[in-house]
């Protein structure tokens, strides 16, 4: 049978996210964290994702994985969905508002990280819902 282009879409992002998560997950919490944060940031380093708020999909974990340009919500929603793949609770912090965008994550112990790779930061949160570099 011939996939919608919605289907499509969707086999698509979720495959780019399962060659991010396979690798990690066996790991530590704080690795696979990091492990998501630096694949997303360095397609970011590379040139393979640009910075764009006005193009379709640029919110979303499609336009991050497969057409290559997202905002800080498109890679949000592309950590949480690498989150999702790994059974992570998160939340994200701003959702649709224009302000920066990241995931919280809670720990093992209780704790807070800030999973961030457009705000190059992924490590313990320094106060409930704030982010090091932003207000």
């Amino acid at each position: 049978p011939i996939k919608s282009s919605a289907a499509s879409d969707v086999y698509k992002r979720q495959e780019q996210a399962r060659r991010i998560v396979t690798p990690l997950a066996f790991k530590s919490r704080e690795e696979q964290l990091a492990g998501i944060a630096n694949a997303l940031r360095e397609m970011v380093d590379d040139g393979t994702v640009a910075y764009s708020t006005d193009v379709p999909h640029y919110n979303d974990a499609y336009g991050y994985l497969v057409l290559h340009v997202a905002s800080c919500a498109g890679c949000a929603r592309t950590t949480g969905l690498c989150l999702n793949m790994l059974g992570i609770p998160y939340e994200h912090v701003n959702e649709n508002q224009w302000s920066h965008q990241w995931c919280r994550v809670p720990m093992p112990d209780g704790s807070y990280w800030i999973c961030d790779a457009y705000g190059l930061y992924c490590g313990p949160e320094p106060a409930p819902n704030q982010h090091p570099y932003f207000q």
